[in-house]
This record gives C-alpha cells, sequence and structure tokens, in this order.
C-alpha cells in the first residue's frame, strides 16, 4: 500500500515537472501540456502512436534550428557585401581630394614659376639689353665695312673690346678728331652719334661689367630651376584623374575589395575545414 502511494507520488512529481519544463521551454499552453501528460502510461514510457508525434516535433526543432543558422549565413553574407560597396564608394570619393592636392601642388609650383621668372628677368636685362645694343652696333660695322679678310674686328667681341678700351682711355674724343678718316666719323654719324661725346656715352651706357655678368649668370641657373618646376608642374597636372579614371579606380577597388573578402575567405574556410577534416581522420 505504501509502494504504492509513493509510486503516485513519484509519477506526479514527474508530471507536473515535465508540464512545468514544456510551459516555459517549449513554449506550449497548459492545456496542451496537461492533455500529453494523459498519453503516458504508468510505466512513464509514451504510447507507439504518439512517440511519432514527438518525433515530428523534434524534426520542427531541427528545422527551425536550420533556418536560423541559414539566416545568420546571409545575414554575414549581406553585411560583407555592404562593406565591399562602402570600400569601393569612399575609394572612389577619395579621388576627390586627391585631385585638389593635385591641384593645389600645381598652381603652387606656377606661383613659384612666376616669382622666380620675375627674378630671372631682373638679373637679365641689363646684361640683355647691352648685348643687343653692342650686336646692332656690331651689326651696323660689318654691314658698312666688308670684314671678310679681316681678323682684327670681324667679330662682336673684338670690335667692342677695342672701343671699350679707347673708352677707359678716354681716346674717343681724339680718335675721333685727330686718328679717324672722314669715312668712319661720318658712319658714326648716320647711325646716330653727332659727336663723340654721344659716342662716348654710348660705349659708356653699353658696357657689360663683372657684375652684370654675374647677375646674368645667376639669371641662367634660376631659368634652370624654372624648367624643372615646370616639369613637375606638368606632372602634377598629368595626375589630375578625370572623371572616368576616377570611376575606374573606384570599380578596381571595388574588386579588388570583393576577392580579398570573398575570394580570399572560402579558401582560408576550405583550408581550415581541410586541416579539420584530416585531424578527425588521424585521430
Amino acid at each position: 500500500m505504501a509502494d504504492g502511494i509513493n509510486f503516485g507520488f513519484k509519477s506526479l512529481f514527474s508530471f507536473c515537472s515535465g508540464r512545468q519544463y514544456a510551459i516555459q521551454h517549449l513554449c506550449l499552453s497548459p492545456t496542451v501540456v496537461f492533455s500529453i501528460g494523459h498519453l503516458f502510461r504508468a510505466d512513464d514510457s509514451l504510447l507507439p502512436c504518439h512517440r511519432k508525434c514527438f518525433t515530428v516535433t523534434g524534426h520542427a526543432k531541427r528545422r527551425h534550428r536550420m533556418k536560423l543558422t541559414t539566416k545568420k549565413i546571409i545575414a554575414r553574407e549581406f553585411l560583407t557585401l555592404t562593406l565591399v560597396l562602402t570600400l569601393g564608394l569612399v575609394s572612389f570619393l577619395c579621388t576627390y581630394p586627391y585631385n585638389a592636392f593635385k591641384r593645389n601642388q600645381a598652381e603652387n609650383k606656377s606661383t613659384e614659376i612666376s616669382e622666380k621668372a620675375k627674378l630671372a628677368d631682373s638679373l637679365s636685362i641689363p646684361y640683355k639689353s647691352k648685348l643687343d645694343k653692342q650686336n646692332w652696333f656690331f651689326e651696323k660695322f660689318s654691314n658698312h665695312y666688308d670684314l671678310t679678310g679681316d681678323t682684327t674686328f670681324n667679330t662682336r667681341d673684338k670690335i667692342w673690346k677695342r672701343l671699350d678700351y679707347l673708352a677707359e682711355k678716354d681716346s674717343i674724343k681724339y680718335k675721333w678728331e685727330k686718328v679717324w678718316d672722314k669715312d668712319i666719323v661720318e658712319f658714326n654719324k648716320e647711325i646716330g652719334f653727332s659727336n663723340p661725346v654721344a659716342f662716348h656715352s654710348f660705349i659708356d651706357k653699353n658696357r657689360i661689367t663683372k657684375l652684370d655678368s654675374s647677375n646674368y649668370d645667376s639669371s641662367v641657373a634660376i631659368n634652370s630651376e624654372i624648367a624643372l618646376l615646370s616639369k613637375d608642374k606638368k606632372d602634377n597636372e598629368s595626375e589630375i584623374l578625370s572623371y572616368n579614371e576616377q570611376t575606374e579606380f573606384g570599380l578596381k577597388a571595388l574588386i579588388i575589395c570583393f576577392i580579398i573578402l570573398f575570394g580570399f575567405r572560402y579558401l582560408f574556410y576550405s583550408l581550415k575545414w581541410s586541416l579539420k577534416t584530416l585531424k578527425q581522420k588521424s585521430e
């Protein structure tokens, strides 16, 4: 009699505990759980017809877990794809500040070139101006006199060296009035020197000094720097991307990111799975 009472209490306790678990974890209503309790026999086993119901319920739970896993995989791939598209778009947008930087470099080079060109001109103008005057005088002189067989005054340097020497010795007036023949004096008057004072002043004004030569050499060096700056400016301008080049860069970045985040990732997964499988076989 006591054993029967104990067995009854144990069965009731098991039934109540199972019903509470079903209500809390399987989300079944109390009515359904109570009905399921009647399916149990006294030996705590299931009838064959009802065992099939619980098997179907287990399959449903497994399908639910499989669906959840599939959803997680799809969500992860979607996030990865979104990241790839974002990186491609960011790469495309980064070409705009890049172009702005290159344009700023080119503008800075233009400003520097302009300043150096002004400096080079200021240094070279006195030298070039005097040289032009000397060439002008020699051209007039060589057109008036036949210098084919003359080796004394057949170049600008030679004739100007002689005139400069006479001007420094203050011999122009003496040569004009006492030594030079009438033809030379008339030639000087024809080209604009009416008297020896004017001719002497012309020689003094157009004498190239050491300072003039030094400044001219500096201007040549500056012009060499300008040539290099101009080359750098052209390089900067050529590096500015057109809209088509910007688009192409964005697409290339998109493809590279896709290969890295998808191709390499699946390759890594494959290698990891292969190593895991080989390890299982060895065990």
